[in-house]
């Protein structure tokens, strides 16, 4: 194996997906890897799957599991009542097309929630070995989710509770989040109010580290100064190897290109999530490989969004 293109959220934007896989260009011994996502927000999402679906059955690509396929699939099995996710594109399918929506929700069930390779991990959101392995009696060796029970255990219980389980399949597939001081907020790319940021979970933290230090994705909203007010239980352990992440709607210093400098969250840490489907970019981070599967390389390809 060469290497590795790992593409960011694709979100159901089909020509700009075929330009960047035609940058790319095809070299079998080269993966292709999506980080999840596929679907929603876009209008290309029967086209996207098809594409997806038919290189993952070659052995040209894999994929994880997104959180848009995660809710998808919860909603399916009426387990995400709380949030009518009808109108989120993908859900709506359910009612004008139920062929293709109930054959590609058991499609994504097959979907692993993340990709452990010697030198590289691809998770969708965020990587916690200590999570991984409380939720790996659901998976199989690949990671992949064994029945729909690991559906049911990661919903809130009858209490209205979040369950261990819960907790660890929210982190995985949508990152981890630390509520902002009384008083304090800041306005989201949906123009929603958050009272919650996320956080940099590889960051160490100390007495010093303050909110607007550790705030991930909240784009040019301003975040407080103040120091954090809690510091017990934060993850801040950089991982052990390369992790790659889509999920947090990231913008490029220059809207003509994504460069290494704007994927880099870390030195291991890199996120290819350029939102394309909002006048962004879609990306892919490249990972070359030496013989021993260790990195010998690593540069970024992207392709402009056409929703002008």
């Amino acid at each position: 194996m060469k290497g590795f293109d790992v593409i960011g959220d694709v979100h159901g934007c089909y020509d700009e997906l075929c330009e960047l896989l035609d940058k790319l260009g095809e070299d079998s011994e080269r993966r292709l890897v999506f980080v999840g996502d596929l679907v929603d927000r876009g209008s290309q999402q029967k086209e996207c799957i098809a594409l997806v679906r038919t290189l993952i059955e070659n052995g040209k690509a894999l994929s994880v599991m997104g959180n848009h396929e995660y809710n998808a699939i919860l909603k399916s099995l009426n387990l995400r009542l709380k949030k009518d996710l009808f109108g989120d594109a993908f859900c709506d399918f359910a009612i004008s097309d139920p062929d293709f929506y109930f054959d590609t929700i058991e499609w994504m069930k097959t979907l692993p929630l993340w990709l452990d390779f010697p030198s590289l991990g691809v998770v969708h959101a965020c990587w916690n070995s200590r999570l991984m392995r409380l939720l790996s009696p659901y998976l199989d060796s690949e990671h992949r989710i064994k029945d729909d029970s690991f559906f049911k255990d990661s919903c809130k219980d009858a209490a209205g509770c979040i369950t261990k389980i819960a907790d660890a399949a929210e982190i995985i597939l949508k990152g981890t989040e630390l509520t902002l001081p009384y008083g304090e907020f800041f306005v989201d790319k949906d123009g929603k109010v958050r009272t919650e940021i996320r956080y940099k979970w590889w960051m160490k933290v100390d007495e010093n580290t303050r909110y607007s230090d550790v705030a991930l994705s909240v784009g040019d909203s301003k975040i407080t100064d103040r120091k954090l007010e809690q510091l017990k239980g934060w993850i801040g352990k950089e991982p052990p190897k390369n992790i790659v992440v889509g999920h947090y709607w990231l913008r490029s210093r220059s809207p003509d290109t994504v460069t290494l400098e704007d994927v880099s969250f870390s030195d291991k840490v890199f996120c290819t999530d350029f939102s394309c489907v909002r006048k962004g970019r879609l990306a892919a981070v490249r990972f070359d490989l030496n013989a021993d599967d260790s990195v010998k390389g690593i540069s970024v390809e992207s392709v402009p969004s056409k929703n002008i």
